[in-house]
């Protein structure tokens, strides 16, 4: 999953649902318009901005197709397609960049504004690998 214009993947841009809610709480309460800078769409997309650099010790957490997760080569640490933290040693869930949509409906994301991913404790996006692991059990 890269971003056209940054081929080394320090960036991915991701749909979530708004509306989605699990026993962990409520996307839009954790994400929404009153969270962190993560434009919605419609009452059924928004976008987030994730840095995918584990936030375990720095390495480059590359999207698994397989999977659907974002998965730490280095030392096993895992993120669901949101971001969230799902195992490992990695002490929270993917960073984040602050982003918003233009008035002329570009969609833009401000690398110098980070934001620290959720706790642990966040994972609202109640989702299961989708297949495979593209790296094993460390």
């Amino acid at each position: 999953m890269s971003v056209p214009g940054d081929p080394d993947g320090r960036i991915a841009i991701i749909r979530w649902d708004p509306s989605y809610t699990s026993e962990a709480g409520s996307a839009i309460e954790r994400y929404g318009p009153e969270g962190e800078g993560h434009p919605i769409l419609a009452a059924d997309a928004g976008l987030i901005a994730l840095s995918p650099i584990s936030t375990h010790l720095g390495c480059r957490a590359p999207f698994c197709a397989t999977s659907q997760w974002f998965e730490d080569p280095c030392h096993g640490a895992r993120w669901n397609s949101w971001g969230e933290w799902t195992g490992g040693p990695a002490p929270r869930g993917l960073d984040r960049f602050f982003s918003w949509i233009r008035e002329d409906g570009v969609y833009v994301v401000d690398l110098t504004r980070h934001i620290i991913g959720p706790d642990r404790t966040w994972g609202v996006l109640d989702q299961l690998p989708q297949g495979p692991h593209c790296v094993g059990d460390r």
